[in-house]
């Protein structure tokens, strides 16, 4: 019997079958496969890449997309917000054009239009193209894709161009005064999945709702009212997954969407009262004041995540818990230092302990009596705990801690911390501290990532940093760090490492002293270096630096070396400048390499390794490149922004590779 491999096999699916396959595959293994460039479903994984497109005005600066390489890097190489991790950035309607033309065998699965450019253009250039249209309130009425001088004009022509394959539509901050509702849902395309509506005083007949497509997942309305009273049964769009309801003016209307089976999310911000499908997963409950027969939440008894925040706690004294419960967040953002404890005495359905959260795995919370959650039957379970703005934490604390014996992830922000004990809980990987008062930690255990960021530390050293080798990623953000001891050692599987905003970033000294494996490293200081006597230029230097104002004093070489090191920031105060002068060849896997705000004068091409894609130069006072950029044969993206060129680009602009893209605030149009 001969059997079929999974490449063959797959090439026996329909392209839509193998789409959600490839749409399945964790996205940064999806950065990996587009990155080798060789597998022949490289057309789908480009899809999930590049899916999302926004629109932007066009900048002078911006560098115009020409190749999907450059695309992929630009994404690649910088740290994206989860929510725009499918997203390419364009700059302008033109481009776009271009981008669409060059490459037709990607998807747009979203466009989100920032540019003044004429909408209906663009929808029309994307009409065969599953399209979200959505504004950003950032750019009211400047770079949005429906400004207000829209909505009188042109609304009802936008709502008859919708492209018929659309499936996701976000309108935000929306004017219904002029538009018959009823008419506009009618309008919608019948393969819409996704509808988010900020409204302003606009009013919903329920009796509506039951007309939106059939084919909906996803339902947002904010800002809206809704007609009527008592309970209403709407016949919604049955495949409906997610609910998000903050509405105005509800008075005694009850929903009842029990009828809904597909729905696992609801996130309802009002006083309405709802009839909720007892399947669903996941529940947000926002201002709580107002809500009716919260002890009925234990009917839902696939309920798995609960969260609540309110403007009073004595309502959440009503809630009983599901026993399916796994996750709960209690939130209270207008009292969040001074929060009662009576906010925690929630308890689960049939069970008489006031409290007893045997089967929750996960908590937040924020100023709260911590014991609560430490003790009992919990300890047992309990694998992520995340406490905030405990200002006072007993003298057992740690030791109630310790008891977690299946904890992974622990968070303490914001609680005064001062010290902690050297053994934690077997299983923890995670340990946030940030925005205490330590000043040293020594640790040990299996610890795989470590937050340190905004505390008291001065110095890296073997008496203040004493970790577990085990540590893959250690981050100590705004501290005041200046100093790295001679001999230091960093835990050897050390891979990422931030020391963004130190008041003086020993940035020579670690450069100088790197972990084995290291792949990351992010280091910047916020205090200018001052110039040390013992090195000021000499009269004659000075003389010579009035008459050359690119005038530049030679510093002895500091050579880096890693076999590991992948990306760096380095990042300073204008006019900061480094005693020596930086030498990357002994990195042969630098592929990213970024200097933002140090005096560097000038730079030598010689002194970067042929492995490096991206190199970034901002604010640096470069006045001219020494070398051949031919030297960097994989160099995909240069941007030297806000340095002194003009000169050398003109002396050297026929030297320039058209691979090599500059981008600076001085208008260099002449030059392409």
């Amino acid at each position: 019997m001969n059997l079929l491999s999974i490449e063959d096999l797959l090439r026996t699916l329909p392209e839509y079958y193998v789409e959600e396959i490839v749409n399945g595959i964790p996205f940064s293994t999806v950065c990996a496969l587009v990155s080798n460039g060789t597998s022949p479903y490289q057309k789908f994984f480009l899809n999930r890449v590049f899916r999302d497109v926004m629109v932007l005005e066009a900048m002078p600066d911006a560098s115009p997309v020409c190749d999907i390489e450059s695309l992929y890097f630009d994404f690649f190489f910088k740290d994206f917000d989860d929510r725009r991790q499918n997203t390419v950035s364009i700059g302008g309607y033109d481009t776009l054009v271009q981008f669409v033309a060059s490459y037709p065998n990607i998807r747009l699965g979203k466009v989100e239009i920032q540019t003044d450019h004429n909408t209906e253009d663009i929808l029309n250039l994307l009409e065969a193209n599953n399209i979200t249209i959505n504004k950003s309130p950032r750019h009211a009425g400047i770079d949005i894709s429906f400004p207000e001088t829209l909505y009188g004009l042109h609304h009802f022509e936008i709502i008859q161009n919708i492209p018929e394959n659309l499936q996701e539509l976000v309108l935000q901050h929306v004017n219904f005064q002029n538009i018959d509702i009823l008419e506009y849902i009618k309008s919608l395309p019948s393969r819409l999945k996704i509808l988010e509506i900020d409204c302003v005083s606009t009013s919903i007949n329920p009796r509506h709702l039951e007309l939106l497509p059939k084919s909906l997942r996803k339902l947002c309305l904010r800002s809206t009212s809704l007609e009527g009273d008592g309970i209403i049964k709407t016949h919604m769009p049955p495949l409906l997954e997610s609910i998000e309801l903050h509405l105005q003016n509800v008075g005694d209307v009850c929903l009842d969407i029990s009828h809904l089976k597909k729905l696992i999310e609801v996130k309802l911000s009002t006083c309405l009262l709802f009839k909720l499908p007892e399947q669903l997963q996941r529940l947000f409950l926002e201002n709580l004041d107002g809500f009716k027969d919260l002890n009925r939440l234990c009917e839902l008894k696939k309920l798995r995540y609960l969260s609540v925040t309110a403007l009073s706690s004595n309502i959440l004294d009503e809630i009983v818990l599901p026993k399916s419960l796994q996750e709960l967040e209690v939130q209270n953002p207008f009292q969040e230092y001074e929060l009662p404890m009576s906010t925690l005495n929630l308890k689960f359905d049939n069970l008489h302990e006031s409290v007893s959260f045997k089967d929750l795995s996960h908590i937040t919370m924020s100023a709260a009596d911590y014991s609560k959650f430490v003790s009992g039957s919990l300890a047992e379970k309990l694998t992520s705990l995340t406490i905030l703005n405990q200002h006072s934490l007993p003298k057992k604390f740690w030791t109630d801690i310790e008891k977690l014996k299946e904890l992974r992830k622990l968070s303490i922000t914001k609680c005064e911390v001062e010290s902690t004990p050297k053994y934690l809980p077997p299983k923890l990987i995670i340990l946030d501290l940030s925005q205490n008062r330590i000043s040293s930690i020594a640790i040990s255990g299996t610890l795989k990532k470590l937050v340190l960021d905004r505390n008291e530390f001065t110095t890296i050293s073997n008496a203040t940093l004493a970790l577990p080798s085990t540590i893959c990623e250690l981050s100590l953000q705004s501290n005041r760090i200046s100093s790295l001891e001679e001999g230091y050692a960093f835990p050897k599987c050390l891979q990422l490492f931030d020391l963004l905003d130190n008041e003086h970033c020993p940035i020579e000294d670690i450069l100088t002293n790197l972990p084995p494996r290291i792949v990351q490293l992010r280091l910047s200081t916020n205090k200018k270096k001052s110039f040390p006597n013992k090195t000021s230029p000499s009269t004659a230097e000075l003389q010579s630096a009035t008459k050359n104002k690119y005038y530049r004093r030679e510093k002895p070489l500091l050579n880096v070396t890693s076999s590991t090191l992948w990306k760096v920031y380095l990042g300073g105060v204008r006019d900061h400048y480094l005693d020596s002068e930086l030498v990357w060849t002994g990195c042969p896997n630098l592929q990213c390499l970024e200097i933002r705000s140090i005096d560097l004068g000038s730079i030598s091409l010689k002194n970067y390794p042929s492995s490096l894609k991206k190199l970034v130069m901002l604010n640096t006072n470069i006045s001219q490149v020494e070398g051949d950029f031919l030297t960097l044969p994989s160099l995909i993206v240069a941007s030297l922004v806000d340095n002194p060129l003009e000169e050398w680009l003109e002396k050297n602009k026929d030297h320039i590779p058209s691979n090599v893209k500059f981008s600076y605030f001085q208008d260099i149009s002449s030059y392409w």
